[in-house]
């Protein structure tokens, strides 16, 4: 993910890095502005990632391009695990 967009996976005093971490159990690392690097890195249970996933982009989504194509996106996103779940 671009590191123009970290920051709002970060939120407001790391607001939303709380957030993901108290629904999904998973935590997101990401890596500091003086590094070159815009690798995200999620730790937590297998079964829990692909919520952890979900949240971090719908945090971009949101400050992206508004709640209305969010829902959409989060709930193609839904949809996708749900496929892989049952897949598996």
């Amino acid at each position: 993910m671009k590191k123009s967009q970290h920051k709002y996976i970060i939120g407001t005093k790391g607001q939303n890095l709380q957030e993901i971490l108290a629904e999904t159990g998973v935590s997101v690392e990401v890596p500091p502005l003086d590094t070159p690097s815009d690798t995200i890195t999620l730790r937590g249970d297998a079964d829990k990632l692909g919520m952890a996933l979900t949240a971090v982009y719908t945090k971009v989504s949101i400050a992206h391009i508004g709640c209305r194509m969010c829902i959409h996106l989060c709930l193609w996103y839904t949809c996708m695990l749900t496929v892989l779940d049952d897949a598996s």
